[in-house]
């Protein structure tokens, strides 16, 4: 994926290639649990809708724990 960015000051666009990393639930909250963070709140889509594994987003919210 190439995000492309613009502005009439620019002279040019600006590409920046991305890409995303997809992990399961348990996988998300080892990342997090092994960085000194834990989940506070968790969503299924931005509208901030409960998350469930038919929906296609983990948007977790989470804070240190340290």
């Amino acid at each position: 994926m190439v995000g492309k960015f613009t502005s009439p000051r620019w002279e040019r666009e600006v590409l920046c290639p991305s890409s995303f990393r997809f992990v399961d639930v348990e996988a998300l909250d080892a990342f997090l649990s092994e960085a000194g963070l834990a989940v506070v709140e968790r969503y299924g889509r931005r509208d901030r809708s409960p998350f469930t594994e038919q929906l296609p987003e983990i948007i977790t919210i989470a804070t240190w724990t340290r």
